[in-house]
Order: C-alpha cells, then sequence, then structure tokens
C-alpha cells in the first residue's frame, strides 16, 4: 500500500494479541503506547483487546451527567473517560477493541483525517467479510446527511460517522481518532453481541425516553456480529480475523510480540494516577 502523501510501512508493525483486562488499565496501556510512539521507542502498534469487567466509557469531552452514577454503581458498571472523542460506550467481554497506533505520515495516518479513516476502515471491513458479515462503509456524503435522534445523542452507537461500517443502516463498527503532531490513533469497537438494555439502564435521557423504548431505538441504529451472523461468535475469531486482515494489508507483516518495560511501567502508573481517578473520569 501506498499513497502520495504516506510512508509504505515495510517495517512491518507489533502485533499485541487479544487480551482480557480491567477497563482503567486497558485505557492506560493506549495511552502508554502512545507516548512510546509519539517518542520514537515503540514501534508502530495494532493492539486488540477487551475487557473483563462492564464498564461504561466517556467521550474525553463528554459530560459525566450524562450518566446516571448511581445506577452504574448499582448495576457494577465501572465508569471510564478516554482519551478519544465521542460519546458513551458500553464495553465487556463481548467487545473486541482495536487500537492502531502509528506515526503522522505512515500509510494508516495521511494528512487527511478523513482518508485515515477510510484506510483502516477497509482493512476492518475485510476483516468482517471473512467473517461472513455483509457491510459496508458509510461515505461522507451519507454521513453528513445523516441526523442523530436528540435520545441517541449520549451514545456513541447512535450516530454515524464517515467510514463506519454498516450493515444496511445499523452501525456494526464504531470508528475513533486521537490526532496529534507525533503520533496518531485510530480506535474501533465491534461487538460480538451488543447489549442494548445496558448503556440504556444507565444513561440519563434513556431514562427519561424509557428505558426499554429507547434500547429498542438503539437497536434500530446498531448491530452485533452474532445478528449479522444468525449465531454467536467468539470474540478471539474476531481478533483472528482482524490480524489476518492487517497483515495482508502491511508490506511488512504484523511481528506479535509484547508490551515494553517502559510502556508496562507508565501503563502501571496511569490506571492509577489518570484512569482510577474520579478527578479525570468526572472532571466534567
Amino acid at each position: 500500500m501506498q499513497g502520495p502523501d504516506a510512508t509504505p510501512d515495510r517495517g512491518g508493525y507489533r502485533f499485541l494479541a487479544l487480551r482480557h483486562g480491567p477497563g482503567a488499565e486497558q485505557l492506560a496501556v493506549t495511552e502508554a503506547i502512545l507516548a512510546g510512539v509519539a517518542s520514537g521507542s515503540s514501534p508502530p502498534t495494532l493492539r486488540l483487546y477487551s475487557w473483563s469487567e462492564p464498564v461504561v466509557i466517556l467521550g474525553v469531552s463528554q459530560p459525566a451527567a450524562d450518566l446516571d452514577l448511581d445506577a452504574c454503581r448499582s448495576l457494577g458498571y465501572r465508569v471510564l473517560r478516554r482519551l478519544s472523542g465521542g460519546t458513551a460506550v458500553y464495553h465487556d467481554a463481548e467487545v473486541v477493541s482495536l487500537d492502531l497506533i502509528v506515526p503522522p505520515g505512515s500509510w494508516f495516518a495521511p494528512s487527511d483525517i478523513t482518508q485515515t479513516y477510510a484506510r483502516v476502515s477497509q482493512v476492518i471491513g475485510s476483516a468482517v467479510a471473512r467473517l461472513g458479515a455483509d457491510v459496508r462503509a458509510v461515505d461522507v456524503a451519507d454521513a453528513r446527511r445523516s441526523v442523530t435522534r436528540p435520545e441517541l445523542q449520549p451514545a456513541c452507537f447512535g450516530g454515524l460517522a464517515p467510514y463506519e461500517l454498516v450493515a444496511g443502516s445499523r452501525k456494526v463498527v464504531g470508528l475513533s481518532q486521537i490526532r496529534r503532531r507525533e503520533v496518531v490513533v485510530v480506535q474501533a469497537a465491534l461487538y460480538t453481541r451488543f447489549s442494548y438494555d445496558a448503556l440504556a439502564s444507565v444513561l440519563r435521557v434513556a431514562a427519561a425516553a424509557g428505558t426499554e423504548r429507547w434500547a429498542a431505538l438503539l437497536r434500530e441504529h446498531a448491530a452485533g456480529l452474532d445478528e449479522l451472523l444468525g449465531r454467536q461468535i467468539e470474540p478471539q475469531k474476531v481478533g483472528t480475523a482482524l490480524q489476518a486482515a492487517f497483515a495482508e494489508a502491511i508490506p511488512g507483516g504484523l511481528a506479535t510480540e509484547g508490551l515494553l518495560p517502559a510502556e508496562l511501567r507508565a501503563a502501571e502508573r496511569l490506571a492509577v494516577e489518570r484512569y482510577g481517578s474520579e478527578a479525570w473520569t468526572l472532571r466534567r
């Protein structure tokens, strides 16, 4: 793969295979790798992970008031805040999350933000097709024409952005991006089973609309892979499909490795000082 404003990725990427873990730790690892790639001490990285506890994750600028925090505590949902934008998601062990963390100018990080989404989406779409699901990327015009209903605005999967993947009109893969001078992070989430009721039970807008009605409305706009395939699918199979698709797309391939000692130390600190801190989570 090459482009006029992108460096061919001939050197290959580090691959961190699917791993389950606590929510604060997973977000901390993302930031630790981000810092390493930005400094040049860590290689470009594709990372897959899932969640060993139920978590509700706010976008970096989303008001915590969108959530009923008492309901989250009662249900045992950990509330977190990520570095990327957008709105709330519910994640658990049935969600496969993806981080692609690369230097600017690489194939997956051209100067055009929308083109970055397009390139990543193409590869993820190939992985989903390997699983047998029929999806398409939302083009820019369709995304701009789409209007998110007000009651769905606090939920990430209630709206559409360019190059997210849909089946019909239902979002199957959500995308977000962190873009800094020294590093670009593209994140994606694929649900093997979508828990519509879980998010409905903790969003204040859902309570106001009626949780059952709101969950049914979200289901019209989002879908898990199990609904598309007509069967349950294991997260590990999703991870295998993603690994194969990215290995084909990157000329240098993927090298399965682990975190560097400096990344592990940074992640341990960030899990406590940032992602485990209410001062960060409830700051807005």
